[in-house]
């Protein structure tokens, strides 16, 4: 019925377009799996931010040291304002001195090796608020920094401020402070590899880092400032994505090929890319093209408020949105397979003067090839905005439905199997329905749920550009299908690998 009405509302714009333009196996392929990140603050590490806390109240009256936490989170090592404590424990202040030596001066009971021992994780986080941040702070003219520490598994409770003389304060934690603080925290980015739980946890990171004995992984490549995953200008994505304004040819005519005829309901998008299959153009069956997979690759939120209420810590930096992908029914195990995507979103990029904005993914977060064979028609997307706090279980359930309307071929190109007919291909169909579960933070946003279905168009629309050197006009996509969250609006493409 989606896939139906679209189709009317974009009949009078095919006509335009029609004038200018005339194998099996288990398991989630190809599947990316990020790590998620449990571990959350014990009692214990509560205790040693606290002391860490204490004795960098008083260090930071020392102006080099400020010069030296704001440089250092100026390099935003994992995509935010972040220092990693254990990474630059041992760089140099001033006077050939180490930050630990120079914290050392102010640690009479010798408590620092031990809680970075204990506390690998340790972080000093510089917040962006309305009248203090990383940009604007004057370390020689502003008032000396407090430090704040709050219980990240009570968040509802006070917060700690720590100043230079030892005075401890409590304020409101939805107050946001209006002179400079410094928070500490641990770090919810990077996981220590040393851990137990981190060697268990599924790879595919987006690098290492090492410090001594410990080293660290990031927990998605989007937090690795070295790969690049801002908003780029016109035409500079990885990928060529109809978001980075740019179209692969055979995404672009599965869109004309789909809407040229009215009477071919059928004419799928993703039965002509991923199977060659159009019943307009008479082709009718075909093998799986794994060189294109499914791609997030915009994502906007639907009010002001809904970024509001996603971005409403102040002591929490830029977004950390957690998107999972559930697939019914390819595991052996009968289990609900998931592919977790983490991604890195500025506070910044989601709205100018008080109106959402689209922010682009690049490069786009691929996620694996749409084979319908092993996946059936419906995938599952949960989004949440991941805040540091306890954990809590949930059980996920999804359902997708298959056709069988393959055959295996071995003659030619057609080795594998083959594809008969667009969707189900008219065949007897069977629906799957399994289960899985998640672990997530209990203070995280949820952002909802949606289905994306293997009917669903990838180009929704088109605009018109000069060709190159003049003479006319020329049509070209420009809007592209979006699944509706109830908070956010995911664009998701179907790209060349």
């Amino acid at each position: 019925m989606k896939n139906l009405i679209y189709r009317v509302n974009k009949i009078a714009q095919i006509v335009c377009v029609s004038l200018l333009t005339i194998v099996m196996s288990c398991g989630v392929e190809e599947a990316s799996i990020e790590k998620d990140s449990s571990q959350y603050s014990s009692n214990n590490n509560m205790a040693n931010q606290v002391e860490f806390g204490k004795i960098l109240a008083i260090a930071v009256e020392d102006v080099n040291v400020r010069n030296f936490i704001k440089e250092e989170a100026s390099v935003q090592f994992d995509n935010d304002y972040d220092i990693l404590v254990a990474l630059v424990k041992n760089k140099q202040v001033y006077n050939g001195k180490t930050f630990l030596e120079i914290l050392s001066k102010y640690d009479p009971e010798n408590k620092l090796d031990k809680i970075l021992e204990e506390s690998p994780l340790l972080t000093i986080f510089v917040p962006d608020l309305q009248k203090f941040s990383i940009i604007n702070w004057d370390i020689n003219k502003d008032a000396i920094p407090l430090v704040a520490i709050r219980n990240v598994n009570d968040k509802k409770s006070t917060i700690a401020f720590y100043d230079s003389k030892g005075n401890k304060n409590n304020v409101r934690f939805d107050k946001e402070p209006d002179f400079p603080v410094l928070v500490i925290k641990e770090n919810e980015r990077v996981v220590n590899k040393d851990n137990a739980t981190a060697k268990n946890a599924i790879s595919n990171v987006g690098g290492k880092i090492k410090s001594g004995k410990v080293n660290f992984e990031f927990i998605s490549e989007s937090f690795n400032p070295s790969i690049e995953n801002e908003v780029k200008p016109k035409g500079m994505n990885a990928r060529t994505t109809i978001k980075g304004e740019g179209v692969d040819a055979k995404v672009w005519d599965a869109y004309k090929f789909s809407t040229l005829n009215s009477n071919c309901p059928t004419c799928y998008h993703r039965d002509y890319i991923y199977y060659d299959i159009n019943q307009y153009l008479g082709k009718l069956e075909g093998p799986l093209n794994s060189t294109y997979e499914e791609a997030i690759t915009a994502i906007k939120f639907n009010t002001v408020q809904g970024i509001q209420a996603a971005t409403d810590d102040w002591m929490e930096g830029n977004l950390e949105l957690y998107i999972y992908i559930f697939f019914s029914g390819s595991s052996s195990s009968g289990e609900l397979d998931k592919l977790l995507k983490v991604v890195n979103i500025p506070r910044s990029s989601l709205s100018t003067n008080n109106v959402t904005q689209e922010y682009k993914f690049n490069p786009p977060i691929n996620i694996v090839t749409w084979n319908m064979q092993k996946y059936g028609d419906r995938w599952k997307f949960w989004v949440y905005e991941n805040d540091p706090s306890g954990t809590v279980s949930q059980t996920i359930s999804h359902s997708t439905t298959r056709g069988v309307n393959y055959k295996a071929s071995a003659s030619g190109d057609l080795f594998g199997l083959i594809k008969l007919g667009g969707e189900f291909g008219g065949s007897t169909t069977t629906t799957n329905s399994s289960s899985t579960t998640v672990t997530y933070t209990t203070g995280s946003d949820n952002l909802g749920e949606a289905i994306l279905e293997w009917t669903d168009p990838i180009v929704t629309g088109f605009k018109f550009i000069p060709f190159n050197g003049g003479g006319g006009e020329r049509p070209v996509p420009s809007t592209t299908y979006e699944e509706n969250t109830g908070s956010v609006l995911l664009s998701i493409e179907t790209v060349k690998k």
